[in-house]
C-alpha cells in the first residue's frame, strides 16, 4: 500500500467532483447539438488592431463573434532598462492583471505610476513607455497571448545638494535635523546614503522635526510646508521645511495617580524621575524615564500596565515671558492580571521552531511572568542567529466558547474577576549565519594552493554550528571540520566533535598531525550578579586523539627526543572553567571574560608524549561614553614535562600574530635551543617557551556618526620563555633585537572595522617596535570581529 500526502487542493477537488458531475454529463450533448455554421465560420484574415472597427449587431440575428477576435490575453510583464528597483518591486506598482484581457488604458496608467515612483526617488527625468507584444508560442486556439513590455529610461539620479529648516527661532537648524534621512553629501556618503533624494522619507523627516522640537519643549511646533526645488546651478535638489515653532513649555509639575502599587506614593515615583520642575517639558525624555516604573506592575503579572497622560497648562516656573508651564498627570492603569494560554514565535523564516522554543522559559497554562519573557528575549539573542527578539502579551479568547476572562479562569482558577488570557508572542528577526570564503595562491614549491573556509552557525535551520576549512595542493591536503550542538538534549550543555589533518610550519621543522579528532562538552549557567552584563559561568572538558609529531627539514634530520617527538600518539584530556559577561557577539563593547584551563597527556592517557599545561585569560571590554570601547586582553600560561626532560614542542608556546603579539610573524616568538641531529651534530631550533605572558590594549571608536565603520589603535606586548630563561629569573633573554623592555617584544598598529550585515570585517596594519632582523616593518591582516 502506498501512502501519499494529500494537499488541501486535492481535498477540495474530491468534495466538489460529485456536485459537478450532474452538470458536466449533459455537456457533450449540447456540443453535438451546436449549429454547423459555428464550426465552419471563417476567421478574420487580419489580426491588426487597426483593422478592428466598432459595429452594432442585432443580438437576435447576428452569429456569435468568432473566437479568434477575442481581446488578447496578458501573460507576462517585462521591464527593459530597469535600474534601482527590483522586478518584484516594480510589479507592486502595476494595476493590470495577468491572464486577463489587455486593458491599454490601465497599462498606460501603470507606466505613469512606475515613472512617478522613479521621480519620487530622485530620477527626475524618468520616462516609461509601454508596448503590447504578441507571443505566438504562448497563444492558444481562439486567443492571442501578449506580454506588456515597459521601456524604462530612468536617467541620472539627482543629488540632494542641501536641506534647510526655516522659521525656527530658538532651536538651531542642526538640532532640528538630527536623525534626518535627507542629508547633503558628506564624507563616506556612499555608506550613509547621504546626498540621495528619496521622497517617501520626507514624511519621516517632517516627523523627526516635530520629535526634535518636543525634546526642547516646543509642544505646539509643526511643519507647515515642505518644498523640493532645483539648486541654483541646476545641479541637484534642495529640500526646505518651513516650521512654526510656537511657545516653549516648562515642566510645572508631575503627578502620579490611579493604580499605584501597594506601599508606593506619587512622591516615591516622582523622586525616581530625573526631569525636575522648571526643566524644559521634554515629553520624550519624560516617557523614557517613567516607562520603567510600570515594570513594578508587569512583574506582578499585569503585562498591559500603562500610563494615561493628562496635560494642564500652568504658569512657567521660570516666569519667562512667552513661555508656558505644563502639569503632567500620569494616571496609572494596571490592566488585568494575565494567564498564558500559549507561546507563539513569529518571523523565523529559516530557523526551525524548536531551536528557538528551547530558549523560551515562559510557561503555558501559568500566570504571566514578565521576568521569564525578558530572560527568553536574552537567551534568544545569545543563540547568535537573531538580530532581534521582542516578546509581548497578546489578548486571546475562543470565539463562540469562552471570553478572554472566562478562559483565564479556566486555565488558573481563583484569579481576580478581570483576569485575561494571553498568548506570549515573540517576534524575531534572523541574521546571516553562514560564511563562505574560497581563495587560492601560487607557491614556488607546491604550485597552486587552494584555501577555503565555510561555516554556518545555524546549519539548515537546526541550530547546529558547523565549520570547515581546507588547504590543498599537489603536495598536501589539510583540513579542519567541526560540528557543535549548543543545546545538547535541550540542556544548557554544548557538545563539539571535530576532525583534522594539520601541518604548522616552524623555523627548522614542521608539526604534522596525520589525522586526529576530539570531543568536548561545556555547561553554562546564569549567575546572580552582573559585571557590565549578565554573568554566565561555565565548566567543560574534552578528550582529543591524534597521531603525528615533528617532521624535520630534509637538510636537518632531527633526532627524536622528549622535546621533538616524532610519529607518536598524542591523547589529551582537558578541562576549563570561568565566567563570561560579554555582550555584542563578535565585537563585544562591554563585559568581562575570565577563564582558566588545563590539559595533560602521558602514559595515564595512553599517549606517546607527556605534559601538563595550565593557562588563564582575562578579557575586559568597557564603553564609557560616545560608543568608545577600551579593550584589554591578558594571557598567562605554563607547561612542563612531569616525567622529566623538556616539554614537547607540540604543546609549548609560540607567540606572534593575531591573538598574541601582532606585527610579528605567526608562531615566531620564543627561545631558540640547540637540538641534536641524527648524526649527533647540533643545530638551532625555535623550540617555543614553557611560560608565556601576553598583554594587548586596544582603543576602538566610531569613525563617523551613522557610518558602519569603527577605527582602532592598539599596543601589544608579550614573550614566551624557555626553561633556562625562567630558571634564571629572566636575566638572560635573547630574541635577536637590541632592546627588550621588560623582557617583552612590543608592537603597535591601527585599523578599521567594517560592520556589515553578514560579519564585522577587520582591516589591520601593525608595526613591530622591537623589530628583529627578519621582521617586516609593516604587516597587514584581514580578519573577522574583535582581535580577542
Amino acid at each position: 500500500m502506498i501512502l501519499r500526502s494529500v494537499t488541501p487542493r486535492a481535498v477540495v477537488a474530491s468534495l466538489l467532483l460529485p456536485l459537478l458531475l450532474p452538470l458536466l454529463l449533459p455537456l457533450p450533448l449540447l456540443l453535438c447539438a451546436a449549429p454547423p455554421a459555428l464550426a465552419t465560420e471563417p476567421a478574420p484574415t487580419s489580426s491588426s488592431p487597426d483593422d478592428v472597427t466598432d459595429a452594432t449587431t442585432d443580438a437576435t440575428t447576428a452569429p456569435p463573434a468568432p473566437a479568434a477576435s477575442r481581446a488578447p490575453t496578458l501573460t507576462r510583464f517585462v521591464f527593459e532598462g530597469r535600474t534601482y528597483f527590483k522586478d518584484e518591486t516594480l510589479l507592486t506598482f502595476i494595476g493590470s492583471q495577468l491572464d486577463a484581457p489587455v486593458d491599454e488604458d490601465q497599462l498606460a496608467e501603470d507606466a505613469r505610476a512606475i515613472a512617478d515612483q522613479y521621480r519620487a526617488r530622485g530620477y527626475l527625468g524618468a520616462e516609461v513607455d509601454v508596448a503590447v507584444v504578441p507571443v505566438p508560442a504562448l497563444a492558444t486556439p481562439g486567443a492571442t497571448a501578449v506580454v506588456a513590455r515597459f521601456d524604462i529610461r530612468a536617467g541620472e539620479r539627482a543629488e540632494l545638494k542641501a536641506v534647510h529648516v526655516v522659521g525656527n527661532v530658538r532651536v538651531d537648524e542642526a538640532a532640528l535635523k538630527d536623525g534626518f534621512f535627507s542629508r547633503p553629501p558628506e564624507p563616506l556618503g556612499a555608506l550613509t546614503r547621504a546626498g540621495l533624494f528619496h521622497r517617501p522619507y520626507l514624511e519621516q523627516d517632517q516627523q523627526r522635526v516635530v520629535f526634535n522640537y518636543y525634546k526642547h519643549g516646543f509642544l505646539e511646533a509643526r511643519v507647515v510646508d515642505t518644498r523640493v526645488t532645483a539648486a541654483s546651478d541646476l545641479g541637484g535638489l534642495v529640500v526646505t521645511l518651513a516650521v512654526a515653532e510656537g511657545p516653549r513649555y516648562e515642566l510645572a509639575g508631575l503627578v502620579f495617580a490611579g493604580d499605584l502599587p501597594e506601599g508606593v506614593t506619587s512622591g516615591d515615583w516622582r523622586a525616581r524621575v530625573a526631569l525636575r520642575d522648571g526643566d524644559v517639558a521634554d515629553l520624550v525624555t519624560l516617557n523614557q524615564q517613567t516607562e520603567p516604573l510600570l515594570e513594578a506592575w508587569r512583574e506582578r503579572g499585569h503585562p498591559f500596565a500603562r500610563f494615561e497622560q493628562q496635560l494642564a497648562v500652568a504658569p512657567p516656573p521660570s516666569g519667562r515671558e512667552g513661555d508656558k508651564g505644563i502639569v503632567v498627570t500620569l494616571q496609572v492603569v494596571r490592566g488585568p492580571r494575565a494567564v498564558v494560554r500559549g507561546v507563539r514565535i513569529v518571523g523565523n523564516k529559516g530557523t526551525m521552531e524548536h531551536v528557538l522554543r528551547r530558549e523560551i522559559v515562559v510557561v503555558a497554562g501559568a500566570p504571566y511572568d514578565h521576568k521569564a519573557v525578558k530572560l527568553s528575549e536574552k537567551q534568544l539573542l545569545q543563540t547568535g542567529i537573531l538580530l532581534s527578539a521582542q516578546g509581548r502579551a497578546v489578548p486571546v479568547d475562543e470565539p463562540g466558547r469562552l471570553t478572554s476572562q472566562q478562559l483565564a479562569h479556566e486555565l488558573v482558577p481563583g484569579l481576580p474577576d478581570d483576569a485575561a488570557a494571553v498568548d506570549v508572542e515573540f517576534t524575531v528577526a534572523e541574521t546571516t549565519t553562514w560564511l563562505l570564503s574560497p581563495a587560492g595562491y601560487g607557491d614556488a614549491n607546491e604550485g597552486f594552493v587552494f584555501v577555503g573556509v565555510v561555516g554556518d552557525r545555524n546549519l539548515l535551520g537546526t541550530g547546529l554550528q558547523a565549520f570547515g576549512s581546507v588547504q590543498a595542493s599537489r603536495l598536501r591536503f589539510l583540513f579542519d571540520v567541526s560540528l557543535t550542538e549548543p543545546r545538547l538534549f535541550g540542556t544548557r550543555s554544548s557538545a563539539t566533535i571535530e576532525g583534522h589533518r594539520r601541518q604548522l610550519r616552524y623555523r627548522g621543522f614542521s608539526l604534522v598531525s596525520q589525522g586526529g579528532g576530539s570531543g568536548r562538552a561545556n555547561y553554562a549557567h546564569e549567575l546572580g550578579f552582573r559585571l557590565g552584563g549578565p554573568a554566565r559561568w561555565f565548566v567543560g572538558g574534552g578528550v582529543g586523539v591524534e597521531y603525528g609529531g615533528v617532521v624535520a627539514d630534509e637538510d636537518k634530520p632531527l633526532a627524536p627526543s622528549s622535546l621533538l617527538p616524532q610519529d607518536v600518539l598524542r591523547n589529551v584530556v582537558e578541562v576549563r572553567a570561568g565566567f563570561d559577561t560579554r555582550e555584542g557577539g563578535l565585537s563585544p563593547r562591554n563585559g568581562l571574560l575570565v577563564s582558566v584551563e588545563g590539559s595533560t597527556a602521558g602514559p595515564w592517557t595512553a599517549s606517546g608524549l607527556a605534559f601538563v599545561d595550565g593557562q588563564a585569560n582575562v578579557r575586559a571590554f568597557w564603553s564609557p561614553v560616545w560608543d568608545i570601547t577600551l579593550k584589554s586582553n591578558t594571557q598567562v600560561g605554563g607547561v612542563q614535562n612531569p616525567l622529566g626532560g623538556q616539554a614537547p614542542v607540540t604543546d609549548r608556546y609560540f607567540l606572534g600574530g593575531l591573538g598574541t603579539v601582532r606585527g610579528f610573524f605567526p608562531r615566531s616568538i620564543g627561545p631558540t635551543v640547540r637540538a641534536p641531529l641524527q648524526d649527533g651534530a647540533l643545530v638551532d631550533v625555535l623550540a617555543g617557551g614553557v611560560v608565556k605572558v601576553v598583554q594587548n590594549v586596544e582603543l576602538e571608536a566610531p569613525l563617523w556618526p551613522g557610518v558602519p565603520l569603527r577605527v582602532f589603535g592598539f599596543v601589544d606586548a608579550g614573550n614566551a620563555f624557555g626553561e633556562d630563561e625562567w630558571a634564571s629569573g629572566l636575566a638572560q633573554v635573547e630574541r635577536g633585537t637590541a632592546t627588550l623592555p621588560l623582557q617583552l617584544l612590543w608592537s603597535t598598529g591601527f585599523g578599521v572595522l567594517l560592520e556589515t550585515p553578514v560579519l564585522p570585517f577587520r582591516f589591520e596594519w601593525s608595526v613591530p617596535l622591537t623589530r628583529r632582523s627578519f621582521d617586516q616593518p609593516l604587516n597587514f591582516f584581514l580578519g573577522v570581529g574583535s582581535a580577542f
